[in-house]
Order: structure tokens, then sequence, then C-alpha cells
């Protein structure tokens, strides 16, 4: 049985759910309802940010070789799959994207010559501070 009632809820918040409703094409009603279920199944796009982040990595890997000719050193923007912008000053890209996408993921990077280099670290140790 449901039970109709009437919520307020921030501007912002409303946006967020209409957007996703959008994309899941389901009422908002339906994706506020969803999210917020007490039981221990998380609503089936819980995930989607971990989506978006792995669509837009495969997007980098996918451009790297022409990124590399085009823009060697410099910072890129890829969103949805495409890029979006680049700069030489990564902060001053970070700047323009938050201000363009905000709310969204979009993926920021160096283009160096190898598309995911490898990071090793030597006997890592980690150290808890006394209080």
């Amino acid at each position: 049985m449901n039970t109709q009632i009437t919520i307020t809820i921030p501007e912002k918040l409303y946006r967020r759910a209409k957007k996703l409703a959008q994309s899941l094409k389901k009422e908002v009603d339906v994706v506020l309802a969803e999210s917020i279920q007490l039981d221990d199944a998380p609503p089936a796009y819980a995930n989607n940010e971990d989506e978006a982040v792995e669509r837009e990595r495969i997007a980098f890997l996918n451009m790297h070789t022409s990124l590399w000719k085009k823009y060697p050193l410099e910072h890129v923007a890829i969103y949805q799959g495409e890029l979006v912008d680049h700069a030489l000053d990564g902060e001053a890209l970070s700047k323009r994207i938050y201000q363009a996408y905000p709310g969204e993921f979009v993926l920021m990077r160096q283009v160096t010559d190898e598309a995911e280099p490898v990071i090793y670290f030597r006997s890592p140790r980690f150290v808890r501070e006394s209080k």
C-alpha cells in the first residue's frame, strides 16, 4: 500500500533527483522512494558514479595515442566519452570544469607518454600517531 505525502526538499536536491530519474526513465517520486528504502539492497543505480568513472577512464585510454600527439603533458578533461577541455595548467582546467559541469563526474588527467603509468611503492609502512 502506498501513502501519498507532500515534502519540501532543496531545489538542488530536486534537480539531481530529476536528472537521475530522466537518465533511468523513471518518475522522480519513484527514484526518491527507491533511494530512501531502508532494506539492505541498494537501488539498481547506486553505482552510477563508478560506471561514469570507468566509462571516462576507458574513453581516455582509447584516445590516449591521439591525445599524446596533440596535447603532450597537458591536462585534459573527458566527459561522457568526449574531450571537453585541455590546458597546460591543471588547476585552471579544474576551475573551468567545476564551473561548467557542477555535480558531474569529469575525468581530468595529465597526458603522459604512458596511458596508465605504473606506480611502485617500496615497503609501505603505516605509522599510527599517538594522541
